[in-house]
């Protein structure tokens, strides 16, 4: 069948499929047998394109893809066997069921979609390509709110060249000749895919009020830039959340753990900066556990339209991965261990005048319209865009503050003196009080946070590093 759909038209070659796959490092394309499921997923299209796609796939012009599934299973996984016949970059499709999207990360066994319905033991699902998204949503929604990330409205061109489609799509004044606007280009209409997907009505319920911490602090501190509400509105959109897991108990002001990993995409060059946020905070029956980091990486420029991989920078022993920075970390001091313990929180701040000109070059640049964003508001940016907002004092009248604008979290161990005294240090704009600045005296612990509220859940043990080296799970006990 000719290549009829801009869907069909993706599909790579055999060859380029291999090369692809490579690149991917991940799951076999045949299940372990000792874990085999019970069962089969038929996969069909749900949009005319994808139909099209997979009647083209299949020589006897079948309109379904079938795959064997391991109980040990990812969707992600369950997709890239599929692909093996699709050969179709998997950012730009999705499957779905029972009126759900379902997540890449998703252990299918414990997901109640992959029970076979039918004494076949087939499960049905749909193949949905990305333009198709809103309509599956729309048809299936049954009134679920939407929830919208972007502020501006996608711009329309019919021009050809990348960087001026760029300009029009993402209002964005004032971009440099480069030779990766299409790279740019891809991988950002990616990047936007995926966080649609992550916003639907069944997949935001977990992690909704730290989205909404993320996209009203990041718009809080565009509006205090010296630009027209438009271009304020064109950088917050540049802030894309590509993962964000969260658990809490429902009662307290901050979440129990939390990941969030975000790529801020720059509004004058292809280039981005990506940020990672690693929290845990667990009181137990006798010990606390509390480590939190902060990681940044400097993409520029951008030469590849996949979007990056979204596992951990840091490793179990808290070392960090090649081409990350970590900006800061935060832990409770193990000693002196035993009942004469109390909470002692050791920081640590590595991110460096040389580091902020990175990032304020790689995002606003020395020239143009945004290169007047001061350096002070580029690294509240970045530390905005993974839901900690703060208010950096810039007179020796003002403070510094988190959460100035009343997002619903505080994080424990931040403190907000701390935090401006070495982004100020950084941007080499101290104030005459940071001078003289000491940490506060250590808190005893209080009952609340002796509560035992997840005995049940064992924690990891580690140990202070220094260096590439980090607490990543820091039990302490009395």
């Amino acid at each position: 069948m000719a290549l009829t759909n801009s869907f069909m038209a993706m599909r790579m070659t055999e060859d380029a499929y291999v090369t692809y796959k490579q690149s991917l490092g991940t799951a076999p394309s045949t299940p372990a047998g000792r874990r085999l499921a019970p069962s089969t997923i038929r996969v069909t299209g749900y949009n005319q394109e994808a139909k099209d796609t997979i009647v083209a796939c299949n020589d006897d012009g079948s309109d379904f893809i079938e795959t064997a599934w391991d109980l040990h299973d990812t969707v992600k996984r369950i997709m890239q066997r599929i692909n093996d016949k699709l050969r179709i970059p998997l950012n730009f499709w999705s499957l779905a069921g029972q009126g759900q999207v379902l997540d890449e990360g998703q252990l299918a066994s414990l997901h109640e979609m992959f029970r076979p319905s039918t004494s076949s033991g087939i499960i049905e699902l749909q193949l949905v390509t990305n333009e198709a998204l809103d309509d599956y949503e729309e048809e299936h929604s049954s009134g679920l709110e939407r929830y919208v990330w972007r502020h501006l409205e996608v711009g329309q061109t019919d021009a050809t060249d990348p960087k001026e489609i760029v300009r029009a799509t993402y209002n964005l004044p004032d971009l440099v000749d480069a030779a990766e606007w299409q790279a740019y280009l891809d991988q950002r209409k990616a990047a936007e895919a995926a966080l649609n997907v992550m916003l639907r009505p069944y997949n935001i319920i977990e992690i909704e009020y730290l989205v909404k911490k993320i996209r009203g602090g990041v718009e809080d501190i565009v509006k205090e830039f010296d630009l027209d509400e438009t271009e304020q509105f064109a950088i917050a959109d540049c802030v894309v959340p590509l993962k964000i897991e969260v658990e809490d108990d429902g009662d307290s002001p901050e979440p129990r753990s939390a990941t969030v990993f975000t790529r801020i995409y720059s509004p004058t060059r292809p280039a981005a900066v990506d940020v990672w946020l690693s929290y845990n905070h667990r009181s137990r029956y006798d010990y606390v556990e509390f480590t939190s980091s902060v990681l940044f990486r400097v993409v520029n420029p951008l030469t590849d339209g996949a979007l990056p991989p979204t596992s951990d920078p840091l490793d179990r022993d808290g070392r960090v991965a090649r081409g990350w920075t970590r900006a800061f970390s935060l832990s409770f001091d193990p000693f002196p261990p035993g009942r004469s313990w109390y909470m002692r929180v050791q920081r640590k701040w590595e991110l460096s005048a040389a580091h902020a000109t990175q990032v304020h070059a790689a995002l606003f640049g020395q020239r143009g319209r945004f290169a007047g964003v001061h350096k002070v508001d580029a690294l509240r940016l970045l530390l905005a865009g993974v839901g900690l907002p703060f208010a950096v004092a810039r007179a020796e009248g003002d403070r510094d503050a988190q959460n100035p604008g009343g997002h619903g979290i505080t994080w424990k161990g931040l403190e907000e003196e701390w935090v401006g005294v070495n982004i100020r240090k950084a941007c080499e704009v101290p104030l005459a009080r940071d001078a003289s600045w000491v940490p506060p005296p250590d808190e005893e612990p209080s009952d609340d946070d002796m509560d035992d509220d997840d005995d049940d859940d064992d924690g990891d043990e580690g140990s202070s590093n220094d260096g590439d080296s980090a607490p990543r799970g820091v039990t302490v006990p009395f």
